[in-house]
């Protein structure tokens, strides 16, 4: 797995990345998500596993908690 997550890196840095605010709703495209926690503390909603094809990382570029909400 990490072979082929290193292998596709420089996709995820263009191909379905999303710079978010608190409430954002994971795409099932999405494949690096940012958002900034500087604010306070953070919500992020999950899809279902199901409905998830390809691994998303999600990068908080603030000092305060980021809350991943599971479907």
């Amino acid at each position: 797995m990490g072979q082929v997550f290193a292998s596709n890196f420089g996709n995820l840095q263009t191909v379905g990345s999303a710079n978010v605010t608190s409430g954002y709703t994971i795409l099932s495209t999405d494949t690096f998500v940012t958002v900034d926690s500087s604010a306070g503390a953070t919500t992020i909603n999950m899809l279902p596993a199901a409905d998830m094809t390809q691994i998303c990382v999600i990068k908080n570029l603030g000092a305060n908690i980021v809350h991943l909400v599971p479907d």
